[in-house]
């Protein structure tokens, strides 16, 4: 996973965003995209090659996305009427592909990605898919994504390639067969992250499941509980969290 500083302040963070989780229902929401994701994951090489289809609810006459340059585009398709552009950017993360799909008539549309290569960028310091360790979202640039990185969507994924032993993690309902993971999620987010790792065991708790490698270090304990004890407030104030479990 990516190297970041999680002691420092987190009780605080990890309150506020589960008091946020419990009420996100309460505000009414911009009608979702849905993403069908076929994927398959090549563990030695750290690569992918990915059919991703985006359902869009409505689009207006100019739609951009994004997705790391690194990827060689195989297809893209948005069916009659629609032209297709392909471009360079460096906003808002440096080398992206810029798709633009340009119509003159708004409404709802589907996009199709057919697109294959590296997971992360030459050189990287600690790669987002490895035989250890493993965390691919929004900041690999991976998967297509619109460009203000704020689209709410769904998720049907199909994700072939995973090492049988590596303990993945992500919101929705998760079905694990080997090395396939297949993915459900009618709660929309403008994310999708895999995390994993090898040997990590669950701990549960009522609206929380909590993964550790050694659930008895001092920091995963401290976290665990006040994890456990914001899930506890947050559920007497709001109500049983949307989504829940919090992972």
């Amino acid at each position: 996973m990516r190297r970041r500083n999680v002691a420092a302040g987190w009780p605080a963070w990890l309150a506020l965003a589960l008091a946020w989780l419990c009420a996100a229902g309460v505000a009414a929401a911009e009608p979702a995209a849905h993403y069908r994701i076929e994927a398959r994951l090549d563990a030695k090489a750290g690569a992918v090659a990915a059919e991703v289809t985006v359902d869009l609810p409505r689009a207006g006459p100019e739609t951009h996305f994004l997705l790391g340059e690194r990827f060689i585009l195989d297809s893209v398709t948005a069916g009659p009427g629609v032209k297709v552009a392909i471009e360079r950017t460096d906003r808002p993360l440096r080398k992206l592909h810029d798709i633009v799909f340009r119509s003159s008539a708004p409404g709802p549309r589907r996009l199709t990605f057919r697109y294959h290569g590296p997971l992360d960028e030459a050189g990287g310091d600690l790669p987002s898919f490895s035989t250890g360790r493993m965390e691919i979202d929004l900041e690999t640039m991976w998967l297509p994504i619109r460009q203000d990185l704020q689209m709410p969507f769904t998720i049907d994924a199909d994700i072939a390639g995973l090492p049988p032993a590596l303990d993945v993690m992500t919101q929705g309902a998760l079905v694990r067969h080997g090395d396939r993971l297949t993915l459900h999620r009618t709660v929309p987010d403008n994310d999708l992250t895999l995390a994993g790792a090898r040997g990590l065991k669950l701990i549960k708790a009522p609206d929380v499941d909590f993964y550790a490698a050694d659930p008895d270090d001092p920091l995963v304990a401290m976290l665990r509980k006040h994890a456990f004890g914001s899930a506890a407030w947050c559920r007497q104030v709001y109500g049983p969290p949307s989504p829940g479990p919090i992972v």
